[in-house]
């Protein structure tokens, strides 16, 4: 005797060996092996996070829309036409990729008053200058800057002050910065696909010996922002943090950044030997 829907109350086996790939930073893709009925299998539903978000009529579902970087539950159930249901599968966690980077590393110069470049239009100019006595001016021939923050002074007098320009012309370019002491050492960057700031710390660490040091911490409020790094120490090289980029140790100190992936708390944090005055920055741009 043919079985009816009504009759059938046997569900179909759990489905076996679910895999994913993860194919971009928003979509990951989902298989199996299929499952038995006594009758015939209609179909199979997916759980994400213990949450139905899909069915599938073969053995094979994408999930898409998802956050670059996260991690994910997935287990997967099979149905027949009686509409019994298996129990689900074990889960697996898969990951989706990190977003693609926005913005792009030109370059970095540094030099004592002034550093030369060319640079290329529309892009964006970090510019961190330290020095002992009076800050006068900070200039080129064609960009205008805005300060981040306000000056840093360490126990011993030595100053510290970030900037940016964005928008920049293009073409052979000297940023000069001028005080009125014994000491100017510049630093300064160049960023394509970025236009402003997003958070900054900055951290002052008189006679650290903790044999460490931090910016404290920022916010970053998007995907993909750019992180800028710097710590200028009295006596030792900072050691470049795990995951960050080193752009320059001009005259002992640490110059780097990071792509921040995903919105959440960063910190430029690190290893230093020895005891020192320090001053750590970060900046996020987007």
């Amino acid at each position: 005797m043919a079985f009816s829907a009504q009759s059938d109350t046997t569900p179909p086996s759990v489905p076996t060996g679910l895999t994913w790939t993860a194919v971009s930073s928003t979509q990951i893709n989902l298989s199996w092996n299929p499952s038995n009925d006594n009758v015939s299998v209609a179909g199979y539903n997916i759980y994400r996070n213990g949450k139905k978000v899909g069915s599938s009529s073969t053995t094979s579902y994408s999930d898409t829309n998802l956050t670059p970087s996260t991690t994910y539950t997935y287990t997967v159930s099979a149905y027949d036409e009686a509409g019994n249901e298996s129990q689900q599968t074990p889960p697996v966690s898969a990951t989706t990729q990190s977003a693609p980077t926005t913005w792009t590393q030109i370059q970095t110069v540094a030099g004592f008053n002034s550093a030369s470049m060319t640079n290329t239009s529309g892009n964006l100019l970090v510019v961190q200058i330290g020095y002992t006595g009076t800050f006068n001016s900070l200039f080129d021939s064609r960009n205008t800057y805005t300060q981040i923050g306000t000056e840093q002074v360490d126990r011993t007098g030595y100053k510290s002050r970030v900037y940016y320009a964005k928008d920049i012309g293009a073409g052979a370019n000297t940023v000069t910065a001028t005080v009125t002491g014994t000491f100017n050492e510049i630093y300064v960057s160049e960023y394509s696909g970025l236009s402003t700031v997003d958070a900054y710390s900055v951290k002052i660490m008189n006679n650290n010996s903790s044999g460490s040091f931090t910016s404290g911490t920022i916010a970053t409020s998007g995907a993909n922002e750019l992180l800028w790094g710097y710590c200028w120490s009295s006596n030792a090289i900072p050691v470049n943090p795990s995951g960050w980029t080193s752009r320059s140790t001009f005259d002992e100190n640490q110059l780097s950044d990071k792509n921040a992936a995903t919105p959440g708390n960063y910190s430029f944090s690190g290893t230093i030997s020895g005891r020192n005055d320090l001053i750590v920055w970060i900046v996020g741009f987007k």
